[in-house]
């Protein structure tokens, strides 16, 4: 279960920071395949396909109070400091895209207090764009590598 828990704060956190960057990033409306990495603590590989459209960012439940960007090039340099169920997470990210279909993301991150055991955290996820977003399915729809939707 802590590995779910993890993977899923992960996948939120990857998902609030692509956000804040989509303004730069142009990133494609429709199904995305995203595979979360945790690196430390160590973890495995989880992928998701996300129905994902331009209003996901208003959509996304974690506070921020700093979220700092800077773009050169075809990367994005990003540090914010944001809540989630009583934590507070401090995340230098580093965005390369790959035009707007693909593009990697290396996190590092602080949980203060420690969420679920753990203070530190450094995670990867990429992102590759599938195309329009199955019939039935509406932005926010992740479905996981089983094809089951949650």
């Amino acid at each position: 279960m802590r590995v779910c828990t993890l993977t899923l704060l992960y996948f939120l956190m990857c998902m609030h920071t692509q956000a804040r960057a989509d303004e730069f990033i142009g990133r494609r409306p429709g199904l995305w395949q995203l595979t979360v990495t945790p690196i430390a603590p160590k973890a495995p590989s989880v992928s998701y396909k996300v129905c994902l459209d331009a209003d996901i960012a208003n959509n996304l439940r974690i506070a921020c109070e700093r979220n700092d960007m800077e773009r050169v090039g075809n990367r994005i340099a990003i540090d914010s400091v944001c809540s989630f169920n009583g934590t507070r997470f401090t995340t230098k990210a580093i965005v390369t895209l790959a035009g707007d279909t693909a593009y990697h993301v290396d996190i590092k991150e602080h949980a203060d207090p420690p969420f679920e055991g753990h203070s530190d955290g450094i995670i990867t996820q990429d992102g590759r764009w599938l195309g329009s977003c199955p019939a039935g399915a509406k932005p926010g729809d992740v479905i996981d590598a089983n094809g089951s939707g949650e």
